[in-house]
């Protein structure tokens, strides 16, 4: 009788090649040295061609003058260590990429502020990595980081990091934050105009359903599909109260314009 465990099938491992970019040598030789190099079922000779083939162009130039053979695969992995795995030549990399990380300009630019994000939780994570403490750089990055934002943005983050005190960790929690309030907004105002266009082009002969009147103060008060994200978005409430007069939302695009009211109020206030 068979063990059921050793039936079992894993899927083929894929090894991602290395294209030179130090910052990502350290994940590329861990998973190399933990599926080949240590592997005892692979000989010398292909654990070499193995490494041959995964270097890009670049890189593979750093062994090129090493023939094949068992003798040279230590010496192929002694070099590409020194060239590529040199730790301070990679802390500084990654702070190097940090601070010339490109400026997103635009409130409305979701997607650029998205990669901004990712790219800095990507080399957070490869300085942890490298045993380098958030608390050594954190300072920096906050403000540069600060720099590389939407003004709008940075003024409801400054507003939630109370005291000024600009603490990376604190800081990228509340952008997330941020982030998720207005991937979900946009996802709400997409429905909401996709179902008002269903609603609106019903066949012929059909009556046109009246246009649904939703006042500033009853958003506010939560009870349209939009209101939680703008309640997490943007401070409605002392809005009302710079402007109490009503405002109504009869077309799909009211909805996006009360959204650039209400931020623009929001922004205005926090100055």
């Amino acid at each position: 009788m068979h063990d059921a465990g050793s039936q079992i099938k894993l899927p083929k491992l894929v090894l991602k090649s290395f294209n030179g970019d130090i910052t990502k040598w350290c994940s590329f030789w861990d998973t190399f040295e933990a599926a080949i190099h240590k592997n005892s079922k692979v000989a010398t000779i292909d654990k070499f061609n193995y490494l041959n083939s995964l270097l890009e162009k670049t890189t593979s130039d750093a062994i090129a003058g090493l023939a094949i053979t068992n003798a040279n695969y230590e010496e192929a992995i002694t070099i590409l260590k020194t060239r590529f795995g040199n730790k301070q030549m990679i802390v500084n990399k990654h702070m190097d990429d940090l601070i010339n990380m490109a400026h997103v300009y635009s409130n409305h630019d979701l997607r650029g502020m998205r990669q901004l994000y990712d790219l800095v939780e990507v080399h957070v994570r490869g300085l942890k990595a490298l045993g380098v403490p958030s608390a050594s750089y954190g300072s920096l990055l906050s403000s540069v980081l600060m720099n590389k934002v939407p003004q709008e943005v940075r003024l409801i983050i400054t507003g939630e990091v109370k005291g000024g005190d600009w603490e990376l960790d604190r800081l990228l929690t509340v952008m997330h934050q941020e982030l998720e309030a207005r991937r979900e907004l946009h996802r709400e105002i997409t429905i909401h105009n996709q179902t008002h266009h269903s609603e609106g082009t019903g066949s012929i002969g059909r009556a046109h359903p009246q246009p649904r009147h939703y006042s500033l103060s009853q958003i506010a008060n939560q009870p349209v599909p939009i209101a939680n994200s703008l309640m997490h978005l943007v401070a409605v409430r002392p809005f009302l109260m710079h402007k109490p007069e009503e405002m109504f939302l009869r077309r799909p695009e009211d909805v996006s314009h009360v959204v650039a009211v209400i931020m623009s109020a929001s922004v205005r206030a926090t100055c």
